[in-house]
């Protein structure tokens, strides 16, 4: 099996356990999300004083700082309509709505890095995206399933899909940036970018300094370190996404890690049934029902493309 295709699968099997902590922490912890996104950078700034010690990311050219620097930039962008989305969406459709990012992607793919392929490679990508829309299913008031309306969609629409289309830019940003260096040099700078960012919001906006200093003072040491284990989780996603970009095509690599909604679900029924935490899905049985088809579509699809 292709390397590519491992670590790709590997990422995503990384951002479900994202996704869940993340559920649970916009619900339970932190309601400003500004104040996620600053503690996130600094996270990320200590991955780099560790990179730094031993040497990695510091030696290149102007140029591939600064297009790594605005990739850090936009995964921001994206992060904060994803922690917005999570706010009222099921976890389950979020992270399936995040797989339309291949559709994005092959467009820039087609674009910008001439990739084609075979009409199987974008049948599973329309099998897997048709099995995302498909996941939005939710109850109404009346006890009717739904799927193109609803909280979910509404989150969906206003903040996930311009959010997979930021996340989509920041993918064939960093595409282009792998054929000028490598993994751990992108993946220094774009950090760097981050905590520039966040920093410059903090330094500038009253506003924001004001909710960080005060969701700052009223968490607790345990929901500190549970930050900080969600934000290395996502980092070694990151990483390994940028590995697995260096080997395969930029479409491939997106549509495999769109497997990430079949392990939320999975991993979604263990939380729910071991910590008793319903605010992580809805498990009616017609929505389940509803769900293990677009899974199974999803299947389907990285099967043809794999």
């Amino acid at each position: 099996m292709n390397n590519w295709f491992l670590l790709s699968l590997s990422a995503a099997f990384l951002w479900a356990v994202v996704n869940i902590l993340d559920k649970i922490i916009v619900v339970e912890h932190i309601k400003f999300h500004w104040s996620r996104l600053i503690l996130d950078s600094f996270v990320g700034l200590t991955v780099c004083i560790v990179l730094a010690a031993l040497g990695v990311g510091l030696t290149t050219n102007i140029y591939v700082v600064t297009l790594s620097i605005l990739a850090g930039v936009l995964l921001y962008g994206f992060n904060y309509l994803y922690y917005k989305g999570l706010e009222s969406a099921e976890v389950p459709v979020v992270s399936a709505l995040l797989q339309g990012v291949p559709v994005f992607s092959a467009l820039w793919g087609f674009l910008f890095f001439q990739e084609r392929y075979g009409w199987l490679v974008y049948l599973g990508i329309i099998f897997i995206i048709s099995g995302a829309v498909f996941i939005n299913a939710e109850e109404n008031g009346k006890s009717k399933t739904i799927v193109l309306r609803g909280t979910n969609w509404r989150s969906a629409t206003l903040y996930i899909i311009p959010g997979i289309f930021i996340l989509s830019i920041n993918y064939a940003l960093q595409k282009y940036i792998l054929n000028l260096s490598d993994s751990w040099t992108i993946f220094f700078w774009a950090r760097i970018g981050a905590f520039i960012f966040t920093s410059t919001m903090l330094l500038f906006s009253p506003k924001i300094r004001t909710g960080f200093i005060r969701t700052a003072k009223g968490l607790k040491s345990k929901s500190y370190l549970l930050i900080g284990i969600i934000e290395w989780i996502n980092l070694a996603g990151i990483y390994l996404l940028l590995k697995a970009y260096s080997t395969g095509t930029v479409t491939l690599v997106t549509t495999v890690a769109a497997t990430q909604p079949v392990i939320v679900m999975i991993l979604s029924v263990i939380a729910t049934i071991l910590f008793k935490t319903p605010s992580l899905a809805n498990y009616d049985f017609r929505i389940i029902l509803i769900r293990v088809f677009s899974i199974t579509f999803m299947i389907i699809g990285v099967m043809l493309i794999s």
